[in-house]
């Protein structure tokens, strides 16, 4: 007679799986195909991702900003194959966007505090762009401010 309730479950082949004896999947033959296959999905959803979402060197990575008591400062490494004085610069109450930099993304910096472009600069020194923003407490549209040197 059999002591099993369910005869879907072997709790014989469970329990002696837990003691060593036997393998809970020993009843499957894995002559390396399952590795085999997933190594291949792996690869191919590895392949698929670089292609969707290709690995870029981040333009924003380098730019700092910081305050003083009446102004934000931009400072970032302008790349070397950009033309330094086509680089578009756009300014509203709480970010930056830079654009127009041949080779790279346009991206947006973050401000940390609302700023006006009333009385702003932006110049290059070295190959460093600093963008300089007086604060204000006003809401501010998109403009756009122009590159001297300094």
């Amino acid at each position: 007679m059999n002591d099993n309730p369910n005869p879907l479950f072997d709790w014989g082949k469970f329990i002696r799986s837990f003691t060593g004896e036997e393998s809970l999947f020993s009843s499957l033959h894995d002559d390396g195909k399952v590795d085999a296959y997933v190594e291949q999905i792996g690869e191919t959803v590895r392949t698929a991702m670089s292609k969707a979402f290709p690995v870029r060197e981040p333009a924003v990575k380098t730019a700092s900003v910081f305050e003083s008591h009446r102004s934000v400062f931009i400072r970032w490494k302008v790349p070397k194959d950009a033309d330094a004085y086509a680089i578009r610069i756009h300014v509203n109450s709480r970010r930056v966007r830079l654009s127009n930099i041949k080779g790279h993304p346009d991206f947006s910096v973050p401000l940390p505090v609302p700023v006006t472009t009333k009385g702003s600069r932006a110049g290059i020194r070295g190959g460093i762009l600093e963008i300089r923003l007086p604060k204000s407490f006003r809401r501010l549209k998109e403009k756009e401010i122009f590159i001297r040197d300094l």
